[in-house]
């Protein structure tokens, strides 16, 4: 569901980074001087504590060449920042990085931890980070970081500006970025970026960039982001999820969505604090006509296309695409504004043949700031049923928290395996910017 990365860690602008309790999302598109396209998404959350605020940070940067072919960079960030005066403020941050190849063999993953504390001075056009750290855990034999950041916005009034991060791994290697960038608008940039990573050749991006701030506030829809752990299912341990939603051409009685959705279970290893490694990337990329025929009820025209990428193997992707119309009474089924939730959606899928889906929520108690829900939700084509059994509570005004336990259950027509239930328990996120 999303794609962005700016080196080994996200590097908020000022303006982000005093932001109160809430979610930010960002999204990078373009094509790379090794000819490949490249998509690149940030989740960033933002708790605060008293004087300090927790952060986490969710990026990814997906590198594809023929038939997808490519790596996958993921970035797992989790800090906490304080500012200390106008100019001056801080952060320390667990960063863990992997890389990941999309349809070819990888026989050794390459995975490290960053931990690091910061300091920064920010001016009104000047940004300048110092930060000194070391490693811990992974496969690589490093100890020491010394990173150096620089950020100049607006140079000499215009809409140029310029960001940079040196690393100086175990005073040996040099790592760097470097990108100039221009502001079309407070919420999407044109750039051009040089960078050296870790063990990736130095590379030249040149892309565009969107952020939720500003006017495209105006056309978000909804940020969601979850993690559900499996106590019992013996290929996978974890699985993430995420959907980012936008919207267009909105009047009185119509709009159309396009929804960005991604999920990654990551495989069970000898223990569980081990590797955390996803088995493959699965993005859905929706377009939805929706018209409203009354209140409480509308009719969508969809098409979406399906991507599976196996990663680590050899293996081809695979992918579908179906159409068809949905039937539902509130747009986003995930928000929880009826008692009762449903959306049923039938149409012809060109891979197999058809799709059948079913949503039916419903709202069980409400007790003072704490609300309880249940969700089921089915899927049919030609190669699968899918069911699953969703309870959840819900609290949390800026950000929607949902703790939840959920029941899956897929029935592969053609396998002689025989299907199982999976159960998971975890939590999830929700941020609508509408509301």
């Amino acid at each position: 569901m999303v794609s962005v990365m700016i080196f080994s860690a996200v590097r908020l602008s000022a303006d982000q980074e005093n932001l109160k309790m809430g979610a930010y999302a960002q999204i990078e598109m373009g094509i790379d001087s090794l000819q490949q396209k490249y998509l690149r998404p940030i989740f960033n959350y933002n708790f605060p504590l008293g004087s300090a605020t927790i952060f986490g940070e969710i990026t990814f940067l997906q590198r594809a060449g023929d038939q997808l072919k490519g790596s996958i960079d993921y970035w797992l960030n989790l800090g906490v920042r304080r500012k200390f005066s106008h100019r001056i403020s801080g952060e320390i941050r667990l960063n863990h990085f992997c890389r990941h190849l999309s349809s070819l063999e990888n026989p050794e993953i390459l995975n490290l931890n960053e931990v690091l504390a910061r300091a920064w001075f920010s001016t009104e056009r000047v940004r300048l980070g110092l930060g000194y750290g070391f490693y811990t855990g992974g496969n690589r034999d490093y100890n020491s970081l010394l990173m150096v950041n620089t950020e100049l916005t607006s140079i000499f009034g215009s809409e140029l500006s310029f960001k940079g991060e040196l690393k100086f791994r175990d005073f040996i290697e040099i790592l760097y970025e470097a990108e100039l960038y221009f502001s079309l608008s407070e919420s999407t940039d044109l750039f051009i970026r040089n960078a050296k990573h870790y063990e990736f050749e130095n590379t030249t991006y040149i892309g565009i960039r969107m952020k939720s701030s500003a006017k495209i506030e105006e056309y978000l829809d909804s940020l969601k982001l979850g993690t559900g752990f499996y106590p019992y299912f013996k290929a996978h341990k974890i699985l993430a999820e995420g959907e980012f939603r936008m919207f267009f051409f909105k009047t009185s009685y119509r709009r159309f969505i396009f929804s960005l959705d991604f999920s990654a279970p990551i495989i069970r290893d000898n223990a569980f604090w081990g590797d955390f490694y996803p088995e493959n990337m699965v993005y859905a990329f929706n377009f939805e006509y929706e018209r409203k025929l009354k209140d409480k009820l509308f009719l969508v025209w969809y098409s979406r296309y399906c991507l599976n990428l196996p990663l680590d193997h050899n293996e081809r992707f695979n992918s579908d695409l179906g159409t068809g119309i949905s039937l539902r009474n509130q747009s986003d089924f995930d928000l929880l504004a009826e008692k009762i939730r449903f959306e049923v959606s039938a149409g012809y899928n060109f891979d197999l043949d058809f799709d059948f889906g079913l949503k039916f929520g419903l709202n069980l108690l409400n007790i003072n700031w704490l609300d309880s829900h249940c969700e089921l939700r089915f899927q049919l084509n030609t190669e699968k049923l899918y069911s699953s059994l969703r309870l959840f509570l819900e609290f949390g005004k800026v950000i929607s928290i949902r703790p939840f336990i959920r029941f899956d259950k897929t029935s592969h027509f053609e396998s002689q395996e025989p299907s199982n239930i999976k159960f998971l328990f975890g939590i999830a996120l929700f941020k609508w910017y509408g509301e």
